[in-house]
């Protein structure tokens, strides 16, 4: 779907885009069998003006596939999604992206299990966010940030109460407390 829109008074161009792809399939090859789905969507939003010289846009697309695939015996499972919002005007651009998986796999003996979030915040270049990781064996939970501190919302005193912890510059000053 597209929809456009130009207005000869004030030189302004807009237009919005819609796709959306949707398969399924099943398949074997040489004693192995698949099964998989995967649903993508991506919606565009832009606008120019020539009077102000301003070019603007808003992007969104996802992503959702899962998959199983069964070979002699192994089988291997596994679930995404994938979205990603970016926002662009005059040349400076931030995104959010949003990376969910899972996956288990059985070969003979051996099972392989693997789940992971990550979300990630990019502003003009400047990246914050953070992940998660389990194996079922070991876990991991990674910031990156300039600034990392807890809030205690029912903290009396202020703001000098409400964070209990904090790792990173508080009033230009290093800190971890």
């Amino acid at each position: 779907m597209q929809s456009d829109l130009t207005s000869a008074t004030g030189d302004i161009l807009a237009n919005a885009n819609a796709i959306t792809a949707v398969t399924t399939r099943v398949t074997t090859a040489e004693g192995t069998i698949t099964s998989q789905g995967s649903s993508i969507t991506t919606l565009i939003s832009e606008l120019n003006t020539a009077e102000a010289d301003i070019a603007a846009s808003s992007v969104v697309v996802s992503a959702i596939d899962v998959r199983v695939t069964a070979n002699e015996g192994d089988i291997i499972s596994s679930a995404s999604d994938v979205t990603t919002l970016q926002t662009t005007v005059g040349g400076h651009t931030t995104s959010i992206s949003t990376n969910a998986s899972s996956i288990t796999s059985v070969e003979g003996d051996v099972v392989d299990l693997l789940a992971e979030y990550v979300v990630k915040l990019d502003v003009d270049g400047k990246v914050a966010g953070f992940g998660i990781t389990n194996d079922g064996g070991s876990s991991e939970f990674v910031i990156a940030a300039d600034k990392f501190a807890l809030y205690d919302a029912s903290a009396a005193g202020g703001l000098e109460t409400a964070f209990p912890f904090i790792v990173g510059p508080v009033g230009g000053v290093q800190r971890i407390s």
